[in-house]
C-alpha cells in the first residue's frame, strides 16, 4: 500500500513539473508591432547564426530582459525574440532601438546620446501593469549578423527607452554571432 502511495505521489510530481514547463513556453506573448515566425517552437535550437543581448537596467530603472537575434539561413531575415521584465506603470510605452557603440551596463542612461541610431525603432512594447513583462517577436531584413558590413548589428547596442520622456531605461550589447544548426 505504501509503495502505491509513493508511486502515485511521484507520478503527480512529474506531471506538475511537465505542465509547468509547457505553460512557461506558451505564456510568452508578443506585444511587438511586427510579429513573424511565431509558429516556430524550436527557434532557439534551429538557426544558422545567432547572437544574445542581455538587457541590464540603467541606474534608475528596473527594466531588464534577454533578447536573441538569429537567422535561419545565410544572409536571411534576422528574427529578434525574447522578453522584458520590470516594466510599468500600466500603459507605459517603450521602444527598442539599435545604436552604434558599446556602452557599459551602468551607462544606459547616456546610451544613444553620443551614438547614432541604427535603423530606427524595431519594436514597441506596452507595460500591462507595475513590474510587468512583455514579449518581443519581430523580424528585420535590413540588418545583418556578420561583422564587416555597414548594416551589421554585431558590436552595437540595443537600447530600451520610455517613449513618454525618451529616457533610456535599459541596454545591452549584441555579442559576437555564433553558428547554430541549419534547418
Amino acid at each position: 500500500m505504501k509503495i502505491w502511495a509513493f508511486l502515485f505521489t511521484l507520478l503527480a510530481a512529474v506531471l506538475i513539473v511537465a505542465a509547468g514547463r509547457s505553460n512557461s513556453h506558451s505564456s510568452e506573448s508578443s506585444d511587438s508591432s511586427d510579429s513573424s515566425d511565431s509558429s516556430d517552437s524550436h527557434w532557439r535550437r534551429n538557426y544558422f547564426r545567432g547572437a544574445n543581448c542581455i538587457l541590464h537596467p540603467s541606474g534608475s530603472s528596473t527594466v531588464a530582459g534577454n533578447l536573441f537575434l538569429y537567422q535561419k539561413n545565410n544572409a536571411g531575415t534576422i528574427y529578434i525574440k525574447g522578453g522584458l521584465r520590470g516594466l510599468g506603470p500600466r500603459g507605459t510605452d517603450f521602444a527598442l532601438t539599435f545604436h552604434n557603440g558599446y556602452p557599459s551596463p551602468g551607462e544606459c542612461d547616456r546610451a544613444g546620446d553620443a551614438m547614432s541610431n541604427v535603423g530606427g525603432d524595431f519594436a514597441h512594447v506596452t507595460a500591462r501593469g507595475d513590474n510587468s513583462g512583455a514579449g518581443v517577436n519581430t523580424a528585420r531584413s535590413t540588418i545583418r549578423l556578420e561583422e564587416g558590413f555597414d548594416n551589421s548589428v554585431i558590436g552595437k547596442s540595443i537600447v530600451v527607452r520610455r517613449l513618454s520622456d525618451g529616457k533610456r531605461v535599459s541596454c545591452c550589447n549584441v555579442d559576437r554571432a555564433r553558428e547554430g544548426h541549419r534547418y
